[in-house]
């Protein structure tokens, strides 16, 4: 499997930057507390992340056109393709200047810097200039706040907000509306009837597929252990309570430990795990809204003899993650096209510049679900890259 992940991976990579050489960079505008703040919730910006007011002008040089490799696609019938299914049709690269500024909740994990990757690509693709700012993590409500208002300031054409609370920005959705800015939300909409349009990503779907899949695993019944990351962050609510729904209707499974974690790191996974089962030896299956805290869960199991369980949730993430799903240990991963969606809306956005209507105000992308029996083939049709940036994996 590692030697055709590399293969995969490689082929992808070139095509990827087919035409990165007829890009360009402008300079970056930062301010000294942005520059403090953005990136992991430690509040240090990792290497390759995206920091807070940085801007990129993605033009082509003259005589030559960018290929069109990104958004990636899956050429297998068995996941989605996105471009496909999702895309609006006939967009070109914007021929007069347009600015987009894109607000991240954070880049703390793979998922969340391919979806930042995501927008830089689709900027240098459709010629926009692109302004990225960085909460630095679901609970900076505040801070994004500041940064939409600043976003408004800087009067783009249009603003993506990936929101860190779904309630929190109607008055600078109301604001940006009125100075005639159209506003987007990106896998999750902000509640206010002004956004123009959103692919979101249906959390409470994916946590309910999660618990379908453990369910299966388990013969659906026996005790489980819930540990969950990004506590009090919209995607940990609503993957939380649609996996809490379609437990309901497994009445002979029993959710005998519960945990929210402030992070996703695996060593407090590991923790919660321990913990866990102190009092409750003998769960069955574990569900989680990350398979990034698989391998401190995993570790916890061995810590006290005990043989891997198995194990759902959000992903793959990386190239252990993937693994792990082809040995089973991990029994799912149901992700969201993170990598793609930012192609996707930009797109939209010069497809509404242009006069094209969108499907409806908001559209619910469908997950793509890994299993042990499809993750080669996700890796091979490339289905895999509409939701991981390529140098996640290396």
């Amino acid at each position: 499997m590692l030697t055709l992940l590399m293969a995969a991976l490689l082929v992808f990579a070139v095509a990827a930057c087919g035409g990165s050489s007829s890009s360009s960079s402008s300079s970056t505008a930062e301010s000294e507390a942005g520059t403090e703040e953005a990136g992991s919730e430690e509040g240090t910006a990792e290497e390759g992340e995206t920091e807070e007011g940085e801007t990129e002008e993605a033009s082509s040089e003259e005589g030559e056109t960018a290929e069109a490799s990104y958004p990636p696609e899956s050429t297998s019938p068995n996941f989605p393709n996105y471009v496909e299914k999702y895309g609006p049709k006939g967009v070109k690269p914007a021929t007069k200047p347009y600015k987009v500024a894109v607000l991240l909740p954070a880049t703390e994990l793979p998922a969340q810097q391919s979806l930042g990757q995501g927008f830089e690509e689709g900027a240098k693709a459709l010629n926009i200039e692109l302004t990225v700012f960085n909460a630095g993590g679901f609970e900076n409500v505040s801070k994004q706040v500041s940064q939409f208002e600043t976003a408004i300031g800087e009067n783009p054409d249009a603003i993506v907000v990936i929101p860190t609370s779904p309630v929190a920005f109607n008055s600078q959705v109301d604001k940006a509306v009125g100075d005639g800015i159209n506003v987007f939300g990106a896998l999750i909409a902000p509640l206010d009837p002004k956004v123009t349009y959103t692919l979101a990503d249906p959390l409470e779907e994916d946590g309910a597929k999660s618990v379908k899949a453990l369910a299966e695993a388990i013969g659906e019944e026996g005790e489980i252990m819930g540990i969950f990351g990004g506590a009090g962050g919209a995607p940990n609510t609503l993957f939380v309570k649609g996996a809490k729904k379609e437990l309901a209707n497994y009445p002979k499974i029993e959710e005998v430990y519960s945990k929210n974690l402030t992070n996703y790191s695996p060593a407090e996974a590991q923790s919660a795990a321990e913990n866990g089962l102190v009092s409750h030896g003998d769960v069955s299956g574990i569900l989680t809204n990350s398979t990034s805290l698989a391998p401190g869960i995993t570790n916890a199991l061995k810590g006290q003899g005990k043989e891997q369980l198995p194990l759902t949730g959000l992903g793959p993430s990386d190239q252990a993650e993937i693994e792990e799903l082809e040995k089973g240990t991990i029994t799912i991963g149901v992700t969201p096209p993170f990598y793609s969606v930012g192609g996707l809306t930009l797109e939209w956005a010069l497809a509404i510049e242009e006069g094209q209507k969108p499907p409806a105000p908001e559209t619910a992308l469908e997950s793509m679900v890994f299993t042990t029996e499809n993750m080669k083939e996700g890796v091979e049709s490339g289905a895999l890259y509409q939701a991981l940036a390529p140098n996640t994996l290396e």
